[in-house]
C-alpha cells in the first residue's frame, strides 16, 4: 500500500490527556509510551496501521491509516498566532518547541482527533488549543476522555456536568463533533462511531479506501471473538459434565464422599480453566505480534505481558509497566472479578493450580443437585456458576477483540 494513499489521523491535546492510549485502543496494539509525567510524547510519533502485510499470518489487522501521536500543547495561546511563522515562534520562546512539532504534524494530517481530559476544567487555555486547530483548517473530532474514571472517583452526575462544560465550551467556538471515549476501555460501539465520524470528515475521494480498511478491521475483530468464544464454549461444556465417586474406591468412604466429590469437581473446573486460559494466551500472543512489518513498532511482545494484564485487576492506571495497552486495561477490568489481583505476575507457563483455585473460590463454586444410589454419588456444578463463567467469558472475548 502506497503511504500517500493512507488516511493520516493526528492525535492532539494537552499532555497526559490520553492521546497515546487512545491510539492503542483504536489500533488494538501497544504503541508509544504512556505515563503520568509531563511531556511523555516529545516528538511526533507516527505509527502505521494496515492489512497488506502478511494478512494470512496475522489474526489482527488494522484500518488503512497512519496515526500521528503529537506532543501535548504547552502554550497554545501564543502558538496559535504563529502557525505560519514557526521559526519566529521558536525564536520568541524556545519552550514552544512541542507546540511547533504538533503544528507541523497537524498540517500533514487529513483529520485531527482532539483528546480532552474530563479531569480538567475547560478554561481559556483549552479554548486556545481548539482555536489553534481551527486556524490550521483541519477537520476535527473531540473525544471526551476519562468519563468512567471521573465518575468512579466522584459521581456520575459530576462527570456528566464536566462533560457538559466541555460540550458548551467547544460548541461556542467550533462545530467540531464531540464524542465520549474512554481510552482505557475498548468499547466497540464508541470505536465504530468515531471511525464513522472520521469517514465523514475526510475527503470523499478517499473514503472508499478508508471504508475498505474499516471492513477488514471489523472482520479481524470478529475472528478474534469467534476464536475466544469457541474456547469459552468448550470451557462451559467441560464444566457442566457430571462427576461421580464411589465409596470403597480411590480412598472414598461413607465419611468423606461429599468432600471427595467436591474436590473432583474443583479439579475438573481447574483443568478446564487452565486449558481456556492457555487458549486465550495463545490468541493474545498472536494478536500482540500482529503487524510486525509496520512502519514503526514501538514495543516488542513480552512473554509476561499477558499474565501481567490478567493479574492487575481494575487498578490498571497505577501499575506502571505491568500494563501498557488498552487491551490490557480491558482484560484486567473484565477479569478483576476473578480475584487475581493478589497473585502477581505469572511469567511463561500458566500457574494452573493457583489460578484455578482462585477462580473457583471467587466464583463461589456451588454443587448442583447430588444424586446418590447406595455407594455411588454424582453431581454437576450449579447453573449459577456456569452462568457467571459464561458472562465473564463473553466479556473477555470483547475485551480482547
Amino acid at each position: 500500500m502506497v503511504e500517500s494513499n493512507l488516511i493520516k489521523i493526528g492525535l492532539a491535546g494537552r499532555t497526559n490527556s490520553g492521546k497515546t492510549t487512545t491510539i492503542r485502543t483504536l489500533m488494538r496494539r501497544t504503541v508509544g509510551v504512556v505515563g503520568d509525567k509531563p511531556n511523555v510524547t516529545q516528538e511526533v510519533e507516527r505509527v502505521r496501521s494496515g492489512y497488506d502485510n502478511e494478512p494470512h499470518t496475522n489474526l489482527h489487522v488494522g484500518i488503512q491509516a497512519i496515526f500521528y501521536d503529537c506532543p501535548g500543547f504547552q502554550m497554545a495561546s501564543l502558538s496559535r498566532h504563529y502557525i505560519n511563522k514557526l521559526p519566529d515562534l521558536l525564536e520568541l520562546d524556545p519552550k514552544a518547541k512541542y507546540d511547533a512539532r504538533a503544528i507541523e504534524a497537524i498540517v500533514e494530517v487529513d483529520v485531527v482527533i482532539y483528546v480532552a481530559n474530563l479531569e480538567d476544567v475547560p478554561n481559556d487555555s483549552y479554548v486556545n488549543e481548539i482555536e489553534l486547530i481551527k486556524a490550521l483548517g483541519k477537520p476535527c473530532v473531540v473525544l471526551l476522555n476519562k468519563f468512567r474514571q471521573r465518575a468512579e472517583e466522584g459521581t456520575k452526575s459530576g462527570a456528566e456536568d464536566r462533560a457538559n462544560q466541555w460540550k458548551i465550551k467547544i460548541s461556542d467556538i467550533s462545530s467540531f463533533p464531540v464524542l465520549y471515549f474512554d481510552a482505557h476501555w475498548k468499547n466497540p460501539s464508541s470505536t465504530k462511531e468515531l471511525y464513522t465520524i472520521i469517514k465523514e470528515l475526510i475527503p470523499a475521494e478517499r473514503r472508499i479506501l478508508f471504508e475498505e480498511g474499516l471492513k477488514k478491521f471489523d472482520e479481524s475483530q470478529d475472528s478474534l471473538r469467534r476464536s475466544i468464544t469457541s474456547a469459552l464454549v468448550k470451557l462451559i461444556d467441560t464444566s457442566r459434565q457430571k462427576v461421580s465417586v464411589d465409596e470403597g474406591k480411590d480412598g472414598v468412604s461413607y465419611n468423606n464422599w461429599e468432600l471427595a466429590l467436591q474436590k473432583k469437581v474443583e479439579k475438573m473446573i481447574r483443568n478446564a480453566l487452565e486449558e481456556y486460559f492457555e487458549t486465550i494466551y495463545e490468541i493474545y500472543k498472536l494478536n500482540a505480534k500482529q503487524n510486525t512489518n509496520d512502519e514503526i513498532t514501538y514495543s516488542q511482545y513480552s512473554e509476561t505481558r499477558f499474565w501481567n494484564v490478567v493479574t492487575t485487576g481494575t487498578t490498571v492506571a497505577g501499575v506502571g509497566t505491568a500494563v501498557g495497552s488498552a487491551t490490557g486495561a480491558a482484560i484486567g477490568a473484565v477479569l478483576g472479578f476473578f480475584g487475581l489481583a493478589g497473585i502477581g505476575s505469572l511469567p511463561g507457563a500458566i500457574a494452573g493450580a493457583q489460578i484455578g483455585a482462585t477462580v473457583v473460590g471467587a466464583l463461589g463454586l456451588g454443587l448442583g443437585a447430588i444424586s446418590s444410589t447406595d455407594t455411588h454419588h454424582e453431581c454437576q456444578v450449579s447453573e449459577e456458576f456456569l452462568q457467571a463463567t459464561f458472562d465473564r467469558g463473553v466479556g473477555l472475548a470483547y475485551a480482547m477483540a
